[in-house]
């Protein structure tokens, strides 16, 4: 099974198909601006897509989106979001990248974790449904 990285376009963030709702104002809001990121491929299938927005020089906001075709295989799946991270951080010259995680997703908390990124704080109510999040960050 071959994952492969191409760069992020907005098609993609409108053609990645989820197991939970992913809203079309949230779809839109990641095309808003310059799209920068990557897509994970498996053949012609959208495995997962992640990007980031650039706050100021050196630190992004980092997002990601789990397809449902990802999901099929977790461990490779980590492998080549760590290595998606590991490219923007290069290209962008990051010394900040931080990412806000919903508490109530166990699986997104121990993924970012595992990425070493660490948690900052939790932020009351941000989520579009009044859910907590947690800021969690990797720094240089």
């Amino acid at each position: 099974m071959m994952l492969r990285l191409e760069k992020l376009e907005k098609y993609h963030v409108q053609a990645i198909a989820t197991d939970f709702q992913f809203l079309q104002s949230h779809r839109d809001a990641f095309c808003k601006d310059e799209v920068n990121g990557y897509v994970a491929m498996y053949k012609d299938i959208i495995a997962a897509i992640g990007g980031i927005s650039l706050l100021w020089d050196g630190v992004a906001e980092a997002w990601f989106v789990l397809g449902v075709k990802g999901q099929e295989f977790p461990y490779r799946m980590a492998k080549i979001v760590k290595k998606m991270i590991m490219t923007m951080i290069e290209e962008n010259n990051l010394f900040r990248l931080q990412a806000s995680i919903c508490s109530n997703d166990e699986k997104a908390v121990r993924f970012i974790k595992w990425l070493k990124f660490e948690e900052e704080g939790i932020m009351k109510k941000f989520g579009p449904d009044g859910a907590d999040y947690i800021r969690y960050a990797w720094v240089k």
